[in-house]
């Protein structure tokens, strides 16, 4: 890598303390890309079969999502600018079996070290709002194949409850973060020749706050709170019920989108 800007370097710090606190044993065993979260179900549907496709994890993370993409088929590149996260991927990778299936690179996401063309699909879940839009869209649009997409998992910043929950929970959100407000939609299309998108986590806050609180009360809180009910190990039954019913809230009234938790933005390649 090259000489970063204060941003990468907030970010790389933030996320190699994240990473301590990951159990990579306790995600080896999970059941990864959770159908129990509906936008992953979304964002499977639109990718499609990855058997033999070349697929960037675009701030892997975790690396949940590029060792699943492995074990689905498909060719897998992991990057992430802290080093910790990427030695935690690894272990992930290895203890999923699928270590060879999958490359882990450190890099930022402002310059992917890729030729032009290298990649079918570019994937991204909550990286946007860590890095610089512009720059960062310009480089996955080079790195996308004639016919590539690249799917992106993003909070939105518009809903007033949320944002008192980023107030109050400050020591878990990384400095500089900033997450995507409705009116980014147009310049994030701009970047793509064809773009579409699709909100989640209305009603469905609802469980999540119980499941917070629950878990502020008994002292069990963590980081990753939340991936407790997207992996489907808390309130299964009525996560899942809730959201049925922000479907169908939000295909009878759209505009409500904008109060959603999550959006899954999908930009496509000529």
């Amino acid at each position: 890598m090259g000489i970063m800007s204060e941003r990468q370097k907030s970010e790389e710090a933030f996320f190699d303390r994240y990473a301590d606190e990951v159990a990579v044993e306790k995600l080896a065993r999970l059941h990864l890309f959770s159908p129990s979260a509906f936008e992953n179900r979304y964002a499977a549907g639109v990718m499609g079969d990855l058997r033999g496709r070349r697929v960037l994890d675009l701030g892997c993370g975790w690396g949940e999502d590029a060792v699943w993409f492995a074990e689905q088929g498909a060719s897998t590149v992991g990057i992430d600018i802290s080093p910790k996260m990427l030695a935690l991927t690894m272990g992930l990778a290895s203890r999923r079996g699928v270590g060879g299936a999958v490359a882990f690179v450190r890099a930022a996401a402002e310059a992917l070290p890729f030729p032009d063309g290298s990649f079918d699909i570019v994937f991204g879940r909550g990286t946007l709002h860590h890095v610089d839009v512009s720059a960062t869209l310009d480089e996955v649009y080079r790195v996308l194949k004639g016919g590539g997409l690249a799917v992106f998992s993003e909070p939105l910043a518009d809903n007033p409850v949320l944002n008192v929950y980023r107030r109050l929970n400050r020591s878990i959100r990384s400095p500089m973060e900033t997450p995507i407000r409705r009116r980014d939609f147009a310049r994030i299309a701009a970047a793509f020749d064809s773009f579409e998108h699709a909100e989640f986590k209305l009603v469905a806050l609802a469980v999540l706050a119980w499941h917070y609180v629950k878990l502020k009360l008994t002292g069990a809180f963590h980081a990753g709170w939340f991936r407790d009910l997207d992996y489907g190990i808390a309130c299964r039954r009525c996560y899942r019920c809730a959201q049925q019913i922000d479907g169908i809230l939000l295909r009878l009234f759209p505009r409500l989108g904008r109060w959603c938790w999550l959006t899954v933005m999908v930009g496509r390649k000529r």
